[in-house]
Formats: structure tokens, C-alpha cells, sequence
């Protein structure tokens, strides 16, 4: 199945950037959070389409300490996402500000004495700015707010449902919450 998205969404990107800028995104932000995401960006005129592809080694509970003692564990796991990339009156191709619908979907594993699963979909919607640095370097500054529909944690022997949000104070009513932030170094190819 994700062979077949990548391989779907590879072929669309390569055809689409024949006659369209083609952006590839770092997030200087995710590295210094442990988590490496690349994306790609293909469009004209206004409109651009994204999809971006991550890996995250974030500890579960990094920074959390409780009578001194370190609590974090560590994680691991993938992330997928696309949106759509709306420029509102763009003066040359696609830079400026943009608003995008986004999703994304995560699949990590905290590796407990038994592991667990962590499943996440979200969508949302982002307010962000792209702007020139120099040649063919750009930057990208963005932030949003967004839903998560799906987050859960499973075990990852049996497949049961833990309840984790119940175990931990407030985190329970912070789990529909999802507040991206994002800075980017970008390469562009094509139209400047």
C-alpha cells in the first residue's frame, strides 16, 4: 500500500514539475525536535501540492522527569502527509504567503517493557510564509492548527487498545490537539 502511494505520488510530482517549480523542503524545526521530515512541493501559478515523508526518535515523555529520575522511553516511527498549498497573490511563482488544508498521518512505537503502538491522523489548516534567500535557496516559516480524528495506542503483540490519555494528568484533554510548527530551508528546481 505505501509502495504504491509513493510510487502514485512520485509519478504525479515528476510529470506536474515539467512545467512547474519543484520545491524540496527540509524542517530545520523537526531536526532539533528528533524528528527528520522531507517534503516536496509541486505547482503554478497559485496552487502547490505537497507531500512529505518523516522519521521521528523522539523519546515518549522526552524532558519528563519525576523524584529526579528520568522517565522518558524511547520511540520511533513514521509520518506521511499532504495539502494542497494556496498562495494569496503570490509576485512570482510560489512564494509568499500561503494557506493550506493539511493531514497527516503517524505511526510510532514506544518501546515499553511490552511496546506500544501510536496511531495518529490529523487534518487542519495552516497560515505559512516562503520567501528567497539566495540563488536557488528559499525559507519557509509556517504554524496551524488542526484536529486529531484518530489517536490511539495499541499494544504491539496483541493489537488491544490501551488507555493511556487516562493514565497521565491533562494529557487526556489535549489528545484532539494538533499544533504544527514548521521552518524550512528549501531548494527550489525550475521557475524562479
Amino acid at each position: 500500500m505505501l509502495k504504491k502511494l509513493l510510487f502514485t505520488f512520485s509519478t504525479i510530482l515528476l510529470s506536474s514539475s515539467l512545467h512547474a517549480q519543484l520545491d524540496v523542503k527540509f524542517d530545520l524545526w523537526g531536526a532539533t525536535n528528533r524528528k527528520i521530515e522531507l517534503s516536496a512541493e509541486a505547482g503554478h501559478d497559485k496552487l502547490g501540492l505537497e507531500f512529505s515523508f518523516g522519521y521521528t526518535f523522539r523519546p515518549w515523555a522526552d524532558g519528563v522527569s519525576i523524584n529526579g529520575q528520568d522517565v522518558s522511553v524511547p520511540r520511533s516511527g513514521i509520518l506521511l502527509g499532504f495539502r494542497p498549498n494556496y498562495y494569496i497573490k503570490p509576485k512570482t511563482t510560489l512564494n509568499g504567503f500561503y494557506l493550506s488544508p493539511y493531514t497527516y498521518f503517524s505511526r510510532t512505537r514506544i518501546k515499553f517493557e511490552a511496546p506500544l503502538n501510536h496511531t495518529r491522523a490529523t487534518a487542519g489548516l495552516i497560515l505559512g510564509r516562503k520567501g528567497h534567500v539566495y540563488d536557488q535557496f528559499f525559507y519557509l516559516v509556517e504554524a496551524g492548527a488542526g484536529y486529531n480524528f484518530v489517536y490511539k495506542y495499541t499494544n504491539a503483540g496483541t493489537g488491544e487498545r490501551e488507555h493511556m490519555e487516562e493514565s497521565i494528568p491533562l494529557f487526556g484533554s489535549l489528545t484532539k490537539i494538533n499544533m504544527p510548527i514548521r521552518v524550512s530551508i528549501i531548494y527550489r528546481i525550475g521557475e524562479q
